[in-house]
């Protein structure tokens, strides 16, 4: 594999993360609402309610800002070498 269809693979990689953990915290969103729902009919109380939202908002945050240090490093490295790969967050461009 040659290095420019490489570095377009991992762009391509990136960018499909980048919309999953978007796609993630939109899918999520809505559970807050559900769990307001099952506190208010007795089936977990506040605590457990907020212990769900924090770890569910712990867990997308972590990946995206894992994805995030490990694609601005991979940028990083590919202008050391005069490589084109799209920033971070950019949606594909520079």
């Amino acid at each position: 594999m040659e290095t420019n269809e490489a570095v377009a693979k991992i762009a391509e990689a990136y960018a499909t993360a980048e919309a999953a953990a978007e796609k993630a915290r939109k899918a999520f969103s809505g559970c807050s609402d559900a769990w307001d729902a099952l506190q208010a009919n007795g089936v977990i109380g506040y605590l457990e309610t907020n212990k769900r939202r924090g770890r569910l908002r712990a867990l997308v945050a972590q990946f995206e800002a894992d994805l995030f240090a490990l694609h601005a490093d991979d940028t990083a490295k590919a202008d050391e070498l005069g490589v084109d790969l799209p920033q971070p967050r950019s949606g594909g461009g520079r």
